[in-house]
Parts: structure tokens; C-alpha cells; sequence
């Protein structure tokens, strides 16, 4: 589901002083990211039994998932990307609902899923909304009953400054010459 080079930025350096290359470090950042993707990383077990497969600390493994993580939402939360894929999710489904398919390429099963899909269409809908990918909305704000807002003027409160320990002493300020003597 998540494309990894619509998640990719640039490779992440922190490796080269772990004696990492590069790509190795890519490579891991990427399984932790499908792992994410399918619901399968799960805190605190994942990290464990990654560490011991390639041989390193848990402790880097979680800094890779930190980053995989970062990624992630980065992908998912993409309102360009969510309104591209949903969109095209929202075509097929309403193909298929109303037969509008000239090259046949729906079979009975896939038209009798639909009935199915409403649940497909509102998690693509709340997906939508989550990632800013809908289209915005007027929100209007009223008073009591629908009236007009009532404005109150707050008092205005005016605070002595605060002196810092920096600052002369009143009497140094004032140039009076009793303190110096």
C-alpha cells in the first residue's frame, strides 16, 4: 500500500558511523516500513527480533524505526498522494456499480462485491479527511440562537517592567552620586 518512493527522501547518513553503508541501512529502513504497512511491527517485539537478525543493538534497530516511522506517515498522510489513490479507488468502485465497463474487465463476483464496498468507500473517505484530501469546508460561527457574536473588550492590564540583575540600580540610573560616595 505504501509506495516506498513516495515515502523515500534521502538516505539517512546516521549508519556511516555505525559502519553502515548506505545502502544497507536503506534496505532495513524499508523492511521496518512494509512490516508498518501491514500492521506487523509491533513495538517493543519487532525491534527485538530484528536486532538479533542482522546482528545489531536494539537500540539502532529502533532508530531505523524511528525513521521507517517518519516515512510512513509521511506517505500516508500525503493529501496529493491519498486524493490520487482514493479517487482512483472511488472510480473502479462506481464502475463496477453501475456497469459502466465497456471492456468487461469486472467479473459477476467483482459487480456483486460492491454491495460489499460501502465499507471500502467510507474508509477511503475517512482516510481523505485525515490527510487534508477533501475538499475544504465554509465553517460559519454565530452567537446565541444564530445571532451575532457578542465582542466584549477585555481591560487592558499594564505590568511594571521586570529588572534583570544586569540592570543598574535606580539610583545609578538617576545619576545620583551618593551611592559611589
Amino acid at each position: 500500500m505504501i509506495n516506498q518512493q513516495d515515502a523515500k527522501e534521502e538516505p539517512i547518513n546516521s549508519g556511516a558511523r555505525d559502519g553502515e553503508p548506505e545502502d544497507v541501512v536503506e534496505s532495513r529502513v524499508e523492511r521496518i516500513m512494509e512490516l508498518m504497512a501491514a500492521l506487523k511491527f509491533k513495538r517493543g517485539k519487532t525491534a527485538k527480533e530484528l536486532a538479533a537478525e542482522w546482528g545489531i543493538p536494539e537500540s539502532r534497530v529502533r532508530s531505523l524505526a524511528a525513521e521507517a516511522s517518519r516515512r510512513v506517515a509521511r506517505a500516508v498522510m500525503d493529501s496529493d498522494l491519498v486524493r490520487a489513490k482514493v479517487g482512483t479507488a472511488l472510480e473502479r468502485v462506481l464502475e463496477a456499480a453501475v456497469g459502466d465497463d465497456d471492456t468487461n474487465r469486472f467479473s459477476d463476483d467483482e459487480r456483486a462485491a460492491v454491495q460489499n464496498r460501502k465499507v471500502i468507500v467510507d474508509a477511503a473517505l475517512a482516510w481523505s479527511k485525515i490527510a487534508g484530501a477533501d475538499a475544504p469546508k465554509r465553517q460559519e460561527v454565530t452567537g446565541k440562537d444564530g445571532g451575532p457574536l457578542q465582542v466584549t473588550r477585555a481591560p487592558t492590564i499594564f505590568l511594571p517592567p521586570v529588572k534583570s540583575d544586569d540592570e543598574p540600580a535606580e539610583s545609578d540610573a538617576a545619576g545620583d552620586d551618593t551611592a559611589t560616595g
